[in-house]
């Protein structure tokens, strides 16, 4: 399954494919689309980003991710995978 990405960042929305498997991160990079992300192991929480539509699977290593962030409908990008066809992140929020 290949899931469409929608991303909000400065205002402005943008939309690219994330394969089966890859990250939200690695599939944003590889369609040319800057998400934030620094150590890429979950343990920084640069890549930190409110999930506003659908569901992603995210690796047990989201360390820098606390039971408040997840509450609040945070996730860690770059230990995220796409669950359903249509993710949306708000990174504006």
């Amino acid at each position: 399954m290949t899931a469409t990405v929608r991303i909000r960042r400065g205002g402005q929305w943008a939309e690219f494919p994330c394969p089966d498997g890859e990250s939200l991160v690695d599939a944003g990079l590889a369609a040319r689309i800057y998400l934030p992300a620094s150590c890429r192991s979950g343990t920084c929480g640069t890549c930190l980003v409110r999930l506003v539509e659908g569901g992603v699977h995210m690796s047990a290593e989201a360390w820098a991710l606390s039971a408040a962030d997840r509450e609040d409908g945070f996730i860690l990008a770059c230990q995220s995978t796409p669950a359903t066809d249509m993710v949306a992140l708000d990174y504006d929020d």
